[in-house]
């Protein structure tokens, strides 16, 4: 997603970071099927762990603190 999108890694995960905020709301705000909610979440953690993870190992290798 970072790559194909021009975010890059901090803006995918930010991206993605929303979308699963807008699931939670989605449980808590609406009569949407429970199961398809949780699978919606599930399927963006992937996304969301690799750009969070490659964005924490840029930091480290650039000796970053801030992230």
């Amino acid at each position: 997603m970072a790559n194909d999108s021009g975010l890059g890694f901090a803006g995918g995960a930010e991206l993605t970071g929303v979308r699963l905020v807008l699931v939670v709301l989605a449980c808590h705000a609406t009569r949407l099927n429970r199961v398809l909610l949780f699978w919606i979440a599930f399927m963006l953690t992937r996304p969301f762990g690799a750009c969070s993870r490659r964005l924490r190992s840029l930091a480290s290798r650039d000796n970053l603190s801030t992230v």
